[in-house]
């Protein structure tokens, strides 16, 4: 897991983009790694990408957030990660926010 999640900092933002978003598809199908799965991505903005690309892979974070929510134990979390990101300039993450199931 530690050899994938290094692709959140890849020299390639598709890399680091489909990493942030295969993770929530991991975390569905092995339970037992969520909780890394959500220390991974909360710590994305840590990257080698300037803030606009930060934010493009934070939307891609939110969707796995998206997929694991019901069943995180981590649900305030996310949801500080997901509203840390309501000013972004980016429609793609504000769109992705908006419809994060928060229930």
């Amino acid at each position: 897991m530690d050899e994938f999640f290094k692709l959140l900092d890849d020299e390639s933002i598709i890399n680091a983009m489909h990493t942030a978003g295969l993770a929530g598809k991991i975390a569905r199908a092995k339970p037992e790694l969520m909780a890394r799965n959500m220390e991974k991505h909360l710590s994305e903005e840590k990257t080698q990408f300037d803030k606009s690309r930060q934010d493009l892979i934070s939307s891609y974070v939110l969707d796995s957030f998206d997929q694991l929510f019901l069943e995180s134990d981590d649900k305030d979390n996310i949801c500080k990660f997901a509203m840390k990101h309501l000013d972004c300039g980016s429609q793609r993450v504000f769109s992705k926010v908006d419809k994060i199931k928060f229930k």
